[in-house]
C-alpha cells in the first residue's frame, strides 16, 4: 500500500493493486485542480472537522479512456483546495469477486489510493459512453431539505435515490441508476453522509465535460440558496 499520512484503511472498502507509482501529468490534473477550487469555495466539499479520520467530502473525476479508465481525486485528502497531480490517481478498472459483486478491486497509477467512491464513477463510465466527468459534492444538510429547497427541488431537477447505496461498493451507483433518467439531473444519496459529518450530504451530477458538470453542481446550489432566501423575505 502507497504511503499515504493519515490514511485509514477501515475506510477504503476494496482491495488495491498499484500498476505504477506515477501519478498523472499537471496537464491532466490541471483541469480538474480548478473545479475542486470553485467546489470547495462553495463549501461543497467541505473538510471533516479536526479530528480522525483526517479527510474532506465528494470527489471529482474524468474519463481518461472508452472503456471506463478515469483520473480522480484521492482518498482522505485533508482538504481539496490548491491540489497537486499526486492527490490525484489513474484508476484504471475494478474487477468484483464472482461470489459478491460488493467485494472489489481497483487496478490504478499513482501515489495514494483512489477515492473511496471511485467505484461510483468506474461503473457509470463503464455504461454510459456519453458521460466524460462526474461531479460529487457534498451539499449542506439543512440547505439540501429545507421547506423551501424541497419545494423548489422539481424546477431544478434534483431527484434522490430510494435507497442509502453503501458508500465505496457498487450498490451505491445501483440506487442511483434505479432512479436517473437524464445526465441534466442532480442526483440526491439518500443518508450519504460520513458519521463525522452529517451536515453535508452526498449528490451526483454527471457531464459530457467537466465544465458542464460542475456548472450543473454550482446551478443548483445557487439555485437552493436563491429558493432559501425568497422563502425566508419578509
Amino acid at each position: 500500500m502507497p504511503y499515504t499520512p493519515g490514511l485509514s484503511s477501515e475506510l477504503v472498502k476494496f482491495s488495491w493493486e498499484q500498476i505504477s507509482p506515477t501519478p498523472p501529468s499537471n496537464a491532466k490534473t490541471r483541469p480538474l485542480c480548478a473545479a475542486c477550487d470553485e467546489l470547495d469555495a462553495l463549501d461543497l466539499l467541505a473538510s471533516y472537522a479536526p479530528g480522525n479520520p483526517v479527510g474532506s467530502n465528494g470527489n471529482v473525476s474524468v474519463r481518461a479512456s472508452m472503456d471506463g479508465a478515469m483520473i480522480v481525486t484521492a482518498t482522505q485528502l485533508p482538504n481539496k483546495r490548491r491540489l497537486q497531480p499526486n492527490d490525484f490517481v489513474v484508476l484504471d478498472r475494478y474487477t468484483f469477486a464472482p461470489d459478491d459483486e460488493n467485494v472489489s478491486r481497483a487496478y490504478y497509477s499513482g501515489s495514494k489510493l483512489p477515492s473511496s467512491e471511485s467505484i461510483l464513477h468506474w461503473y457509470f463510465y463503464r455504461k454510459h459512453s456519453h458521460i466524460n466527468a462526474i461531479v460529487h459534492v457534498h451539499e449542506n444538510t439543512e440547505l439540501l431539505y429545507s421547506s423551501a429547497s424541497l419545494a423548489a427541488w422539481e424546477g431544478l431537477g434534483v431527484i434522490e435515490t430510494a435507497r442509502y447505496g453503501d458508500a465505496g461498493t457498487v450498490d451505491l451507483p445501483q440506487s442511483v441508476e434505479e432512479v436517473i433518467e437524464n445526465l441534466g439531473q442532480y442526483v440526491i444519496l439518500k443518508d450519504h453522509w460520513p458519521e463525522w459529518d452529517k451536515a453535508h450530504t452526498g449528490t451526483v451530477v454527471f457531464g459530457e465535460s467537466l465544465d458542464e458538470a460542475v456548472n450543473r453542481a454550482v446551478e443548483v446550489h445557487e439555485g437552493l440558496r436563491s429558493a432559501a432566501r425568497t422563502f425566508d423575505a419578509p
